[in-house]
């Protein structure tokens, strides 16, 4: 005799919810640790949503080219030093490596709800044509009111469905966080599981090994960096849509938006081939005329620096193209924000950021 279906379909159920269960029990709160590192969502979720300190004036929006790299500060935090924290004006930086338009339309959502008087976005032309990695947990950042405007953006050049949209959202919820991070720290942990060297398939960490692995890893990446600048960009490619969209956002709450094309280290691309000198202009004048189509403001350091200011192929900055950086951008910083430092200004404790 044939059991019903439903009998078999909530045996199954109760097989994986016993397992689930019992992997709880067994692991504790481990996975909960080892899946939240991953995602970006929790660390700008706790930001976004304030302390007891004053929330930040100046806000900046990036990737790796405004992080630190070793001992040497990234450019916002020289410029808040120098020029803002004697103002006693708060910053913040929002910035991960391979964010990219889309990733700012998400961080805007959350950003908005800080009030700051001036945000500044970073448009690398590295990274505006072909997706580099996925934060789809941003998504839940934005705010219910932006929505139906989220669902005409193209998203899905990112892999991302009005349905996963909506889903990321869910995160808005504890609950639903938790239960997120555990499913992916149990995936976490199981991958990385001892098991797995019986059948010589460890997992190894990406740029974990000999020096010689590492100087490999280290080489894949800088091809890659190379290959991801786009100069062929239109009015209708999905990251100068996401651009606009995120400008927009920023304008219609009030706030001054500054857009920022970060250097390109044109020399050493075109050394190698990989670059294109009327393409470049074509492209910043396509990104001028669409930030400034939804009232943002626009500053363009495409070709500010010389090439020893640069640390590779992948727009990063040495420590002289740093502090170069934080000398141009602050005269474009509307006061009462800042005005520009002096160049003998020495760096002061940070009020933010």
């Amino acid at each position: 005799m044939r059991r019903p279906l439903w009998i078999i379909l909530a045996t199954w159920l109760g097989t994986a919810v016993g397992l689930a269960g019992l992997i709880v029990v067994i692991l504790g709160e481990r996975p909960v640790a080892a899946g939240r590192a991953p995602f970006l969502w929790d660390t700008v979720a706790d930001l976004v949503a304030g302390s007891e300190a004053p929330p930040p004036a100046v806000v900046w929006l990036g990737d790796s080219t405004l992080m630190a790299h070793g001992a040497d500060p990234g450019w916002p935090d020289l410029l808040g030093r120098a020029a803002l924290a004697p103002r006693r004006v708060r910053w913040q930086t929002f910035a991960a490596q391979g964010l990219d338009p889309h990733h700012y339309y998400c961080l805007m959502g959350g950003v908005v709800g800080l009030r700051p008087r001036t945000v500044i976005i970073i448009a690398n032309l590295r990274g505006l044509g072909t997706a580099v990695r996925h934060f789809g947990e941003l998504c839940a950042l934005l705010p219910a009111r932006e929505l139906a405007s989220a669902f005409t953006l193209p998203f899905d050049a990112w892999g991302v469905s009005a349905g996963r949209l909506l889903t990321w959202r869910l995160l808005r919820f504890d609950a639903a966080a938790d239960a997120l991070y555990r499913l992916t720290g149990v995936q976490t942990l199981l991958r990385a599981a001892p098991l797995w060297r019986i059948f010589g398939a460890a997992t190894q960490p990406p740029c974990a090994g000999s020096p010689e692995r590492q100087a490999e890893t280290d080489a894949r990446l800088r091809d890659r960096f190379r290959s991801l600048y786009d100069f062929d960009l239109s009015p209708t490619s999905p990251a100068v849509g996401m651009l606009r969209a995120a400008v927009r956002m920023g304008v219609e709450h009030g706030i001054d938006v500054l857009v920022v094309v970060t250097p390109v280290p044109a020399a050493a691309l075109a050394e190698e081939g990989r670059f294109d000198d009327e393409g470049e202009r074509r492209t910043v004048a396509l990104l001028r005329d669409t930030v400034g189509s939804v009232g943002g403001r626009f500053l363009d350091l495409h070709d500010a620096l010389a090439p020893g200011e640069f640390r590779d192929t992948g727009g990063h900055f040495t420590a002289a193209g740093a502090a170069r950086m934080a000398e141009l951008v602050a005269p474009a910083l509307r006061p009462p924000d800042v005005s520009a430092p002096s160049p003998s200004a020495a760096p002061g404790r940070p009020a933010g950021g």
